[in-house]
C-alpha cells in the first residue's frame, strides 16, 4: 500500500490534497506536465475544462497556480 494511502494525503506542486485507496496518487513527473500547463495559462485566453482526468488534483493544481487569473 502506497505511503500517501496510509497518511491519507500527498503534496502536489506545494498543495496538500486528501487522498484515499479509492483515488489516484499523481506521480512526481506530472509536475513537469503541470508547470508547462501553468506557463501556457499565462500566455493565452484559452478555457481550460479537466473532465476525467482522475481525481482532481491535476486541474485543481492547475487553477490554484493561476486563481488570480480565474477570479
Amino acid at each position: 500500500m502506497p505511503l500517501e494511502y496510509i497518511v491519507g494525503k500527498v503534496t502536489f506542486l506545494g498543495n496538500d490534497f486528501v487522498v484515499n485507496k479509492h483515488t489516484l496518487i499523481p506521480r512526481p513527473e506530472t509536475e513537469y506536465m503541470i508547470e508547462a500547463i501553468n506557463e501556457f495559462v499565462q500566455t493565452s485566453d484559452l478555457v481550460l475544462l479537466d473532465v476525467g482526468t482522475g481525481c482532481g488534483v491535476l486541474g485543481l493544481s492547475v487553477l490554484l497556480h493561476n486563481l488570480g487569473r480565474f477570479s
